[in-house]
C-alpha cells in the first residue's frame, strides 16, 4: 500500500452489495495498535506514528466512503483514483498528535493481542540480563535443584537448622513487575507483597516479606521494570524466588557495558573539533575502554585509547557523543 490512506481507500471501495467490508474499523483499529501501520508509505514519507492514525481513522474513513459515494454517482471506475495518474480529490490532511513513548506502544500491543509485537520491554536491559542476571523464568528449575540438593548435603552433614534456613546462593533477577498484590499477615497485620516478574521467557513468582518490604514499597509498582536480588525457595512446590532487595536495573546495565566504540567521519581533521571531542570525553569519564574507528587513506584503522579516558556508559552520555562534531557512529560492548 502506497499510504495509510490508500489501504482504507482500497478497503471501503470493495464494500459488497450488502455493505459488508473486507476489513472492519475496529480491526483496522487493532492493526493500527499493533504496528501494522507503522512503516506505510515509510520510503515516501507518508509514514505517521499511532496516535495520529488513530486520531483520524474516522474521518479517513468518511474521506474515503465519500470518495466512494461519488464514484457511484457518476458512475465512474471505484479505483480510477488508486492508478499513477493525478488524484482528483482533495489530499486528505491528518491531524498530527505526538507519539507515545516506547513502553506504552508495547503495552497498547499487549492489551490488544495478548503479545508483544514491535519489541520487548526489556530491550534496553539486554546486556545486564547477559552479564549480571543470575535468575531468570527459563533457569529457575534446574537453580532451584542445586539449591535444594545443596540443603540436603546440609542435613546429611549434621547442620543446624537456622544454618540450613539461612543457607542458599543469592541470586539477581530482573524484569517487569506483574500480577502484583499485597498482603497483611494475620499475626501482626503488617504490609508483604507478592507478584510474578516476567522476562523474555516467561515469568517467575515473587515472594517480598514485611521487613524487606518495608523499604521497597514506596519504590515497586505493576508494570515497572526492576532488578531484584534474593534467593529461592524450594520448599513449596513451584520454586519461587525471596526477593532480600532490590537492584539498580539501569547501573546493571550500565556496569555490564565494557567498551564504547567511535566511528569518525573520513574528514575528522580539524583541531577545534579534535578538541570539542577530548573535551566531552574527560567530562564524562567512566570505566568504559573507548576505541576509535576511523579511515586515513581509505585505510581502516581502529585505535584504543589510553586508560585515563575511560568514557562513562551512561545512555545521557552516549546520546550527546553522537551529537559531537565529526562523530558518525557510536555503539557499546
Amino acid at each position: 500500500y502506497k499510504s495509510f490512506i490508500d489501504f482504507i481507500k482500497r478497503i471501503v471501495a470493495r464494500t459488497d452489495k450488502e455493505g459488508r467490508l473486507p476489513v472492519n474499523k475496529k480491526a483496522v483499529e487493532v492493526l493500527i495498535k499493533t504496528g501494522g501501520f507503522d512503516h506505510t508509505g515509510e520510503k515516501e514519507g507518508l509514514a505517521l506514528n499511532r496516535p495520529t492514525l488513530l486520531e483520524n481513522l474516522e474521518n479517513a474513513w468518511k474521506y474515503a466512503s465519500d470518495i466512494l459515494a461519488d464514484k457511484i454517482r457518476g458512475q465512474g471506475d471505484l479505483f480510477d483514483d488508486f492508478g499513477d495518474e493525478e488524484p482528483t480529490y482533495t489530499e486528505f490532511e491528518f491531524r498530527k498528535i505526538e507519539d507515545l513513548p516506547q513502553m506504552e506502544l508495547l503495552n497498547m500491543e499487549k492489551e490488544c493481542i495478548g503479545c508483544y509485537v514491535s519489541g520487548h520491554p526489556l530491550d534496553n536491559y539486554k546486556k545486564a540480563i547477559q552479564k549480571s542476571v543470575t535468575l531468570t523464568s527459563a533457569n529457575i528449575e534446574d537453580r532451584a535443584k542445586e539449591v535444594a540438593q545443596a540443603k540436603k548435603d546440609l542435613e546429611a552433614s549434621g547442620a543446624k537448622y537456622w544454618q540450613i534456613r539461612d543457607s542458599g546462593k543469592t541470586f539477581i533477577a530482573l524484569g517487569m513487575v506483574t500480577e502484583f498484590r499485597k498482603y497483611y499477615t494475620k499475626k501482626d497485620n503488617k504490609e508483604m507483597a507478592f507478584f510474578k516478574l516476567s522476562d523474555f521467557t516467561g515469568n517467575i513468582s515473587c515472594t517480598v516479606f514485611p521487613k524487606n518490604w518495608e523499604t521497597m514499597a514506596a519504590k515497586v509498582h505493576d508494570g515497572g521494570i526492576f532488578a531484584f536480588r534474593g534467593k529461592i525457595d524450594t520448599g513449596r512446590g513451584e520454586p519461587s524466588f525471596m526477593i532480600d532487595g532490590i537492584e539498580d536495573a539501569q547501573e546493571l546495565e550500565n556496569r555490564s557495558i565494557q567498551a564504547v566504540h567511535i566511528t569518525l567521519d573520513p574528514g575528522f581533521n580539524n583541531t577545534a573539533a579534535l578538541v570539542q571531542l577530548k573535551d566531552f570525553l574527560f567530562d564524562n569519564k567512566g570505566n568504559c575502554s573507548v576505541y576509535f574507528h576511523m579511515s586515513i587513506n581509505n585505510d581502516p584503522y581502529i585505535i584504543k585509547s589510553n586508560g585515563q579516558l575511560g568514557l562513562s556508559p551512561d545512555p545521557d552520555v552516549i546520546k550527546e557523543l553522537k551529537e559531537v562534531s565529526f562523530v558518525k557512529e557510536v555503539w557499546t560492548e
